[in-house]
């Protein structure tokens, strides 16, 4: 396993007020947080991350590759801007 990992994540406060956490490159994770201290929220998202990627690497599947979406998403931005210059 890696040492690090960057994968973005989304944090918003649910109907019910507790801190719904998703992650950009994993729409199949969705926890909830019930403290307002964001530094327990981030806790919290770090160690549902961790666990995940744990269960990826068991089962053998591919991460998704965050970085290479950027630059794919940087240049396809910098290939329209381009364009709207020509």
């Amino acid at each position: 396993m890696k040492e690090n990992y960057i994968y973005p994540a989304i944090f918003s406060k649910g109907e019910e007020g507790a801190t719904e956490i998703r992650f950009v490159d994993f729409p199949d994770i969705l926890t909830y947080s019930e403290t307002d201290d964001i530094d327990d929220v981030v806790r919290t998202a770090q160690d549902i991350l961790a666990l995940t990627i744990m269960d990826y690497e068991a089962e053998k599947r591919e991460l998704p590759d965050y970085l290479l979406r950027l630059l794919k998403y940087r240049a396809e931005i910098e290939r329209r801007i381009n364009s709207e210059d020509n």
